[in-house]
């Protein structure tokens, strides 16, 4: 008897202890989501059809997992452990840009190497940084490598090295996320400029 109610009280223990555990967060997934682009040309400044990469990242900033760091600390990253991105952001930067350069008409066509089709121009570029900065002064900083080239010759049309801190407010993580947006999005629009401007 003795040991059948020891067991039976750490039956009951156990139990306790599990329904006084907090409950596990759930996972949160976002969208990178640029939008309609600021300029749409009357001409294409590529024209031809542009084939536009995958992204080269390294580190935290080709997980899926949310990159972030403190301001007084802002050279430590961390990772969200509940809040991710939607794809890893080497292939949404990609297609954020197919979708941006479309909607400008700065080519004929935008494709992806997945349709393995002949293209006059290419597109690359590195996620340098991609991440959110909490506390005083908390902001998006997004930094990214672009380069544009003829596919046939390999000459180089333009490369350019863009960064954008955008300030969020407070330290929610679906704010960050919407100043991550809007910062790729002046990147991309920088760029689209930077293009325009060698022709």
């Amino acid at each position: 008897m003795r040991y059948l109610s020891g067991t039976i009280l750490g039956a009951i223990a156990v139990i306790l202890t599990a329904c006084s555990q907090p409950p596990v967060p759930n996972d949160n997934f976002y969208r990178l989501h640029v939008g309609s682009p600021k300029l749409v040309f009357n001409q294409h400044i590529l024209p031809g059809t542009v084939e536009v990469s995958r992204f080269n990242a390294d580190g935290l900033m080709a997980n899926r997992n949310i990159a972030y760091a403190n301001s007084e600390k802002p050279h430590l990253l961390n990772e969200y452990h509940y809040h991710f991105w939607s794809e890893p952001p080497p292939i949404m930067i990609r297609d954020q840009l197919v979708d941006y350069l479309r909607a400008s008409k700065a080519s004929r066509r935008v494709v992806t190497p997945d349709l393995r089709i002949t293209t006059e121009f290419i597109i690359s570029g590195k996620i340098k940084r991609f991440e959110h900065i909490r506390g005083n002064n908390a902001h998006a900083a997004v930094e990214l490598e672009l380069a544009a080239q003829k596919r046939n010759s390999g000459d180089l049309l333009y490369l350019g090295t863009y960064g954008v801190k955008t300030p969020i407010t407070g330290n929610d993580v679906a704010a960050a996320v919407d100043s991550i947006n809007r910062s790729v999005k002046e990147i991309f629009s920088r760029f689209l400029k930077h293009i325009a401007s060698k022709k």
